[in-house]
């Protein structure tokens, strides 16, 4: 009869990731009760991987019911559930025994239980004589063979099912039921990629990982340097894609080599599919020494030099050679990249190679791994070229690092210096918002490769001076009588190797028992990777050392051993690993070490070392059994040394056993297939559908690429088009920033926060909107956020201008269109009653933050009042506007106001009140009053305007390329004719055609408007091209009218051009004239108009009463007229058009309907 209890042993085959563990879970309490937390973990070692088993029998009730249980994956760094295995329903087991083992293969369907012989699953009996309590594999062996090891799972992010699940369904037994894998993968990995044959993947890093020398015959010899972190250890990614490495040959950077050398090395890496990106020795001296190991790694780390040698911090030459190694390294890009590649780009020696393949390559995935530290915002913001760098890396689609504290200091420049945002997004990722381009961020340490390492173990009880190292006193050291403490580390002062010493000494000095029973050995390296540091901080270092060792061996002989040496291999470590019971390492600051990995692998089971991590290393956030201490404090790591001599065999398999499962399923290529799938995934949800990356501004702090939707360039030629084709025309322009540049930043922002407001239009400016509000078809409004007595100073002597003024609260309506009179030029009031008693409440609690934010201000803008904190530091200033935001919502509940936070302000104004509320008002009331409209301009620079974009998009619809979006018109329009009052929903113009809009934004930046121009010139030009098609009231166009136009208008903006002169042949019967334009514009948009205006005068395009000749329609156009519009980008051709008109009558008089 079985007993009470049954206890089972859990073994399964089960592939893992980085950061996985293996738990079982189940029903029973002892299996978490289907709380994958806590459940039971099982335990792998190096010998044993793929296969996990319990590391003791878990006590389950023997009962007649079966008890159910699932496996599944656990971060173990997060201590959150990754995935459930894919089965359908749960595994079931009859427990009919005292003792048995579970034998199961994770995600692979177990057969239907069968109720006798008790137990569905692979099991086996086990008699209670046996010992089933060890953790060694050989007990476990010795019951039944694993079964056959199946092949590892595609290579899927990490990140792609990151989950934390419950119970979703309820068996008919009550028993609950895990989801399946079909239902996860549809739920949570969305369109996570894989890596298929079809990818290639282009890793960069400064130096080539391989390892060259020339043969006695001069022939080159190369063998891949497994040392290095990105050279091929594991052929699962090499055998299933093509792989390239681009790099410099560190042979280039020692001598200089012939070109036929050069040639020749090229030929004897190609097939290691290495390509070499050859340097001058000078420039990578320049660039490596002078900026990368003296300015960058030690900033990177947190240090910042000062003192007399601060002007050398940072040479010009440096600075200039590191950008001429970049560019260097993308030009090789350039010459291997086919579509659709993955690059990789590695470390600091590079930061800006991403802006510049983006310069050449828009849609390449790009990504960046940092293995150094990244510094505080405060020891960043130090480098002189700081913008440069955090642009140079936010131009990757993903950007690594070791450790999320590395990407959290990141971040914080990111919003710092630059005010971008960051959040959590779904998949395990960090994402920087970059206008509407969202950059990537992940943290994930690399591991070590086992199949690399395995070949150079040593045993630990054979262990003998490592080879090449020579040293008498290391086998003095050897000779079985002590303990062996001590650590490999580059000889350089943030590995904090005297911190460690002292730490010995003190040992020594307060624990005497302990002298001649235990020594320290410390390996000195003089590099890594061949590429040594400078030689004064070296040389520091070993001498304070030296003084150290002597002082300790004085008391103690032989306690110290220091061994020099220039580099060290696999072999070499793996022998001192194998002397050393405790491995000591005291970093201060760090980016990537592997070293404590290869230890914890090196000493497995009985012969289990203890490692003692400073707090500051970046392996002590993923050895979770390793002993963690703060190297500043002498007694801490004292007390770790002591506790790490006098631990128990029990407690020190364990903790190495806990490690080894990080050590053995984080390896170096899993490591690499995530980021691969990572940046494969992310790179195609950046280029997806037609929102391509757009790449915007100048130099190398201000190139960037941003999403930029579908917007393009605003084609004054398509503008011109519809302008003369519609009768009903709305223009709503905003003031500042559009129709004038906006001031720099006054100095006493509380007295004079808008300055342009106290000037008056330029000549030109104020003629060109006088001329446009005269046309009888056209309706034009400013739209400003300033106060209606500034808009009345400046606007004031227009006839016929609508004003809007505090983003629409007061407007005033002038002339509209098909009206003969000029309007009524009283204000109106948006809504009704306006209750401004909260504005002195409002107005205290805003000032009340100022005062506590410095660099702050309060601004009063009429009805609305706005606490800016652009100056202010971003990170508290956003912390405080969302305190405020949160203090206003309460106090000023119940009245009519609405709290806006935005980028470096916030904004407390009435309710209901912004550009695209009155907007969208005067629409309507075109609707009413004029019949409708049928072609929209509107114009804006800032977030205030983009309300008046959202607003035409959501009445109007369409984007680019649509009629009601902008695009270009239908092909015929029917004849207008006179509309009865339109209803709100009205959208169409007179006749039933679909309104043109042209929404553009003053800058190229991401924006709701489908166009852009590029200035506030640009701006003036194009209204300058609308007012030569323009027709005024009452009068007929002659040639004085024209040189009247342009007289003595001075020039607006370029003031090095005198005019224009347009041919314009058939002017009032003039033989051959010529009509001066004003020289007030200039460039493509206005060279374009009067191109245009050319080309039609003569058919009475530029006179004429109610139309000047032609009505807007198709048919009324100038009869059999060549025309010509150039198009504005440069290096555009010009398109010419034959087009045959019916002119509507002789005298060019068009009739009332074409109104």
């Amino acid at each position: 009869m079985a007993a009470y209890f049954c206890q089972v042993h859990f073994r399964v085959v089960a592939h893992t990731h980085h950061g996985e563990a293996v738990y079982v879970v189940g029903a029973s309490p002892s299996l978490g009760c289907w709380e994958p937390l806590n459940g039971v973990p099982l335990e792998t070692d190096g010998d044993s991987y793929p296969n996990w088993r319990t590391r003791s029998a878990v006590s389950l009730p023997a009962d007649a019911s079966p008890c159910e249980y699932k496996y599944v994956l656990v971060d173990t760094a997060m201590g959150a559930v990754k995935a459930w295995e894919g089965i359908d329903g749960n595994r079931v087991v009859y427990l009919d025994a005292e003792e048995m083992a579970v034998e199961d293969v994770m995600h692979e369907q177990p057969p239907a239980p069968q109720p006798e012989p008790r137990g569905g699953l692979s099991k086996v009996r086990v008699p209670s004589g046996v010992d089933m309590s060890g953790s060694g594999a050989a007990d476990l062996d010795t019951l039944s063979p694993l079964p056959h090891h199946h092949a590892p799972p595609p290579l899927v992010s990490m990140n792609s099912n990151v989950a934390s699940l419950g119970v979703d369904t309820i068996n008919v037994d009550g028993a609950p039921r895990v989801p399946s894998r079909g239902n996860l993968d549809q739920e949570f990995v969305g369109d996570t990629l894989e890596l298929d044959a079809s990818d290639a993947i282009m890793v960069v890093s400064y130096l080539l990982p391989v390892h060259l020398e020339r043969s006695d015959d001069g022939a080159w010899v190369v063998e891949w340097n497994h040392d290095s972190i990105v050279a091929k250890k594991h052929r699962r990614i090499t055998d299933a894609m093509r792989v390239l490495w681009v790099g410099c040959p560190h042979v280039e950077l020692h001598e200089e080599l012939s070109p036929e050398d050069r040639e020749a090395l090229a030929e004897a890496l190609r097939p290691f599919h290495c390509v070499p990106v050859f340097l001058s020795r000078d420039l990578h001296e320049s660039c490596y020494f002078d900026l990368c190991r003296s300015s960058l790694w030690p900033t990177f780390h947190n240090v910042v030099r000062t003192g007399a040698r601060q002007g050398q911090y940072f040479p010009p030459d440096a600075w200039r050679a590191y950008t001429a190694v970049n560019r260097s390294f993308s030009d090789k890009v350039m010459e291997v990249y086919e579509p659709g590649d993955l690059v990789w780009v590695h470390d600091y020696h590079l930061l800006l190679l991403p802006s510049f393949i983006l310069r050449k390559l828009r849609t390449a995935s790009v990504g960046l791994f940092l293995h150094t530290p990244f510094p505080s915002s405060e020891i960043f913001r130090t480098i002189p070229v700081r913008d440069e760098l955090l642009r140079g890396m936010l131009n990757a689609d993903l950007i690594g690092f070791h450790l999320f504290e590395y990407a959290r200091s990141f971040l914080t420049c990111c919003k710092r210096m630059l005010g971008l945002e960051h959040e959590f997004v779904p998949g395990g990722f960090l994402a920087v918002r970059d206008q509407k381009r969202t950059v990537m961020v992940q943290a994930s340490h690399v591991g070590i490769e086992p199949e690399v390492v395995a070949p150079h173990l040593r045993p630990v009880d054979a262990a003998g001076v490592p080879p090449g190292f020579g040293d008498e006193r290391l086998a003095a050291a050897l000779d079985g009588s002590r303990v062996l403490l001590g650590g490999i580390d580059e000889c350089e002062r943030l590995r904090g190797i005297t911190l460690k010493l002292l730490a010995f000494e003190q040992l020594l000095e307060m624990q005497p028992e302990w002298k001649g029973r235990v020594a320290f050995v410390q390996v000195l390296v003089g590099a890594r990777n061949f590429l040594p540091a400078r030689g004064e901080d070296s040389d520091a270092v070993r001498a304070e050392l030296r003084l150290i060792a002597e002082r300790v061996n004085r008391v103690a002989p032989g306690s110290v051993v220091l061994v020099d040496v220039p580099t060290v291999s696999i072999a070499q470590r793996m022998a001192v690993w194998a002397m050393l019971k405790v491995a000591i390492f005291s970093a201060i600051r760090e980016g990537v070490n592997t070293y404590p990995l290869e230890y914890v692998y090196a000493r497995s089971g009985d012969h289990a070392g203890v490692v003692v991590l400073s707090e500051f290393c970046s392996c002590a956030h993923v050895l979770n059994g390793a002993l963690r201490v703060n190297v500043w404090s002498t007694d801490d790591l004292m007390a770790a040394m002591l506790r790490a001599l006098t631990m128990s065999d029990a407690e020190r398999i364990a903790r190495q056993q806990r490690d080894l499962i990080f050590v053995v399923s984080n390896t170096t290529a899993s490591w690499a297939e995530r980021f691969f799938v990572d940046l494969k995934t992310v790179g195609a949800r950046s280029h997806k559908g037609d929102e391509q990356p757009m790449a915007i501004g100048f130099g190398l702090a201000g190139f960037r690429c941003v999403g930029m939707g579908a917007m393009r360039a605003l084609e004054v030629t398509d503008v011109l088009a519809a302008y003369r084709k519609t009768v009903r025309r709305a223009i709503f322009v905003d003031w500042g920033g559009t129709l004038v540049p906006n001031d720099d930043r006054p100095l006493v922002p509380s007295v004079a926060t808008e300055q342009y407001a106290h000037r008056s239009l330029p000549h030109a400016t104020h003629h060109c909107l006088e001329e446009l509000c005269h046309d009888p078809r056209n309706f034009v409004m400013i739209v400003s956020g300033l106060e209606r007595s500034h808009m009345e100073q400046v606007f004031g002597g227009l006839p016929g201008v609508s004003l809007a003024a505090e983003h629409g609260l007061l407007y005033k309506v002038g002339s509209v269109p098909g009206a003969h009179s000029r309007g009524t030029g009283h204000w109106e009031q948006i809504i009704e009653s306006f209750n401004d008693e909260w504005k002195d409440l409002a107005h205290a609690i805003v000032e009340t933050y100022a005062m506590r934010t410095n660099g702050s201000y309060v601004q009063k803008k009429g009805s609305s009042i706005v606490w800016r904190f652009e100056e202010a530091d971003l990170e508290f200033g956003s912390l405080q506007a969302k305190e405020m935001r949160e203090h206003l919502d309460n106090l000023l509940q119940g009245y009519p106001v609405s709290v806006h936070v935005g980028k470096g302000y916030v904004e407390i104004k009435p309710a209901g009140v912004d550009k695209g509320v009155i907007v969208d008002h005067m629409v309507n009331h075109l609707n009413a009053h004029a019949g409708g409209v049928d072609f929209v301009l509107c114009v804006g620079d800032d977030s205030a305007d983009e309300k008046m974009f959202a607003a035409l998009k959501k009445r109007f619809g369409g984007g680019p390329g649509s009629p009601g979006g902008g695009g270009y018109p239908p092909h015929h329009y029917p004849a207008p004719h006179h509309h009865a009052h339109h209803s709100q929903s009205v959208h169409h113009g007179p006749g039933g055609t679909a309104a043109r809009v042209f929404c553009a934004t003053v800058g190229r930046k991401p924006s709701n408007a489908p166009y852009y121009v590029n200035d506030h010139e640009e701006v003036i030009e194009l209204l300058q091209s609308l007012r030569l098609h323009s027709t005024r009231s009452n009068r007929n166009r002659s040639l004085t009218d024209l040189n009247r136009l342009g007289g003595a208008h001075g020039s607006q903006g370029r003031s090095h051009h005198s005019g224009h002169v347009a041919y314009v042949p058939g002017m009032m019967g003039a033989a051959a004239s010529h009509a001066q334009l004003p020289p007030g514009g200039d460039g493509p948009l206005y060279r374009a108009a009067a191109s245009a205006a050319a080309a039609n005068a003569g058919g009475g395009g530029l006179y004429g009463r109610w139309g000047g000749g032609f009505s807007g329609s198709e048919d009324t156009l100038p009869t059999g007229r060549d025309w010509s519009m150039q198009r504005r980008a440069s290096g555009s051709e010009v398109i010419n058009r034959d087009r045959h008109r019916t002119h509507l009558g002789s005298h060019g008089h068009g009739s009332p309907a074409d109104l």
